[in-house]
């Protein structure tokens, strides 16, 4: 149980957009276009994760860019991801939208009506609350929609198919999957050729194990000898979707024509999801992903967000928790904030009632953060016969190590684990 508690507010905006994919960035740039406040936040350190995260670098067959933004991102093919990440910051910055990164939606904003009116973002600062009269989801599981009570359609246990972008290396001639080659990148002043495994993967859920089992299957099957860079996280286009005012059958309409109110959740009418987590057939759902489509769309969604905007008129908001399993004594508490985020915010705070959060899990040991020392913290917990959690926000394990990329000692002892994971990998 957690007490009631004040949360500062970050911002005060017409048009919310909670995710930094090209399709969010697109709707932010609309929204600033028509006159609106807007501010965007995202869970990844960069913005364009639905690029350069799965590392999907390449147009798809038949795949024009129309808008001034596509026509920037992709000027040349293969993209490189600093490219991305740069084009859309300067966008933002050019077009006066305000941005934070490394902001994870964990509560929804109600207002006086019980109506949508924001969301609360934690980090690593703690939580702060933005308000805004419009919030567009632009999360790859729609992850706004689920905490504001959207309804969803069933994700199918089965087969589900997933890709993986290698780049580097050879596929072992073993494979229990051949990948398909499809260009070269050049990385890091070298050209390495780029490979697309596509592994079929059971399912029973969506829930973030199965994810993760599955994540885990993929990245041992995709391993090549002398890779230089892969995907940070697998690629599903959603087989599942939000309950929304409308739906679209059969074959994509193309992102001009399309029914807007597809991408509007049932229940409420000031939220928008703005991704292949619409209410679309699994043909228009394979259209959608393409970004230049999601440019496209999240454009047309923020024009029609900052109408929404400027007819709605502002109201207080509070968060409401409510859980209804059993509780167990505790409270939330945060350490005290960076200077630069107080300096950032005002003195205004948000109301965020006493209520519940889930408990994830229980172990002996939590570590929180899985790099260059957690990683080995966790697996000597479990090793010494300790039931153990390790936290990581990022997507992978050995921090500096692995993800840093700082993978040659320089002076020091090499014994212990850092001895036995040299012997691992070689």
């Amino acid at each position: 149980m957690t007490a009631e508690r004040r949360v500062p507010l970050l911002a005060d905006v017409d048009v919310l957009v909670v995710g930094g994919t090209c399709a969010g960035v697109s709707a932010a740039l609309a929204s600033a276009k028509a006159g609106r406040s807007v501010f965007l936040v995202n869970g990844a350190a960069y913005l364009g994760d639905d690029v350069c995260g799965p590392m999907r670098l390449w147009l798809e067959p038949g795949e024009t860019p129309r808008s001034e933004l596509a026509r920037a991102l992709f000027a040349q093919t293969p993209v490189a991801p600093a490219h991305v990440k740069w084009t859309l910051e300067n966008a933002l910055v050019q077009a006066n939208v305000d941005f934070m990164l490394g902001c994870l939606p964990i509560d929804v904003l109600r207002g006086e009506g019980g109506g949508l009116a924001g969301v609360v973002v934690a980090n690593r600062s703690g939580s702060q609350a933005v308000r805004a009269r419009v919030v567009i989801d632009a999360t790859r599981r729609a992850r706004v929609a689920r905490l504001a009570g959207g309804r969803f359609t069933p994700y199918p246990p089965g087969i589900h198919r997933f890709e993986r972008i290698v780049i580097g290396g050879e596929p072992g001639a073993a494979a229990c999957v051949k990948p398909e080659l499809i260009g070269q990148v050049d990385y890091a002043g070298k050209v390495y050729k780029a490979y697309r495994y596509t592994l079929e993967i059971e399912m029973p859920d969506d829930s973030p194990r199965s994810f993760m089992r599955a994540e885990r299957i993929v990245r041992d099957a995709t391993w090549q000898e002398g890779q230089a860079v892969t995907s940070e996280w697998i690629w599903e286009i959603p087989a599942d979707a939000v309950r929304c005012k409308a739906r679209v059958e059969g074959e994509w309409p193309g992102a001009d024509a399309v029914e807007l109110d597809a991408f509007r959740p049932e229940g409420f009418d000031c939220l928008m999801v703005a991704g292949a987590m619409a209410d679309l057939s699994p043909q228009a759902k394979k259209m959608m992903s393409r970004v230049t489509e999601g440019i496209e769309c999240g454009a047309r969604l923020g024009e029609l967000a900052a109408r929404l905007a400027a007819a709605k008129a502002a109201s207080p908001a509070c968060a409401r928790k409510e859980t209804k399993t059993e509780r167990v004594p505790g409270d939330v508490r945060e350490a005290p904030r960076a200077p630069g985020m107080t300096a950032r915010m005002g003195k205004d705070c948000v109301v965020v009632a006493a209520g519940g959060l889930p408990v994830l899990a229980e172990a002996d040991v939590v570590v929180a953060g899985g790099g260059t020392s957690g990683a080995p913290a966790g697996i000597a917990a479990a090793r010494a016969g300790s039931s153990a959690l390790v936290i990581e926000s990022t997507h992978g394990l050995g921090g500096l190590g692995t993800l840093g990329m700082i993978s040659r000692h320089w002076y020091g002892n090499v014994c212990g684990f850092a001895e036995e994971v040299d012997c691992s990998v070689g």
